[in-house]
């Protein structure tokens, strides 16, 4: 799969999360053992020396800045719930 369209659709994942627990279902669908992205890292070992250079390089860039996509969504999240959680108890 080519890493641009797996990163446009991973953070359109990300972004649309409204909470944790379907964050976390984002997550391990594109970083979990199973996940699309740990699947093309795998698949790197097939390819030619030069094309795993420059996809590994342009995947290892996505599963880092996926990564702190989770972190930066994940912050928001507990943020509001919290935020809820203090309305609700008023």
């Amino acid at each position: 799969m080519d890493i641009q369209i797996l990163k446009n659709k991973a953070e359109k994942q990300v972004a649309q999360a409204q909470n944790l627990a379907e964050l976390d279902k984002v997550f391990r669908a594109y970083l979990g053992r199973k996940g699309e992205l740990t699947q093309v890292l795998r698949s790197l070992s097939g390819l030619s020396q030069t094309q795993r250079k420059s996809q590994g390089k342009a995947a290892n860039e996505l599963r880092d800045a996926l990564q702190k996509s989770f972190a930066s969504r994940e912050k928001q999240l507990k943020s509001i719930q919290l935020r809820e959680q203090a309305t609700g108890a008023r």
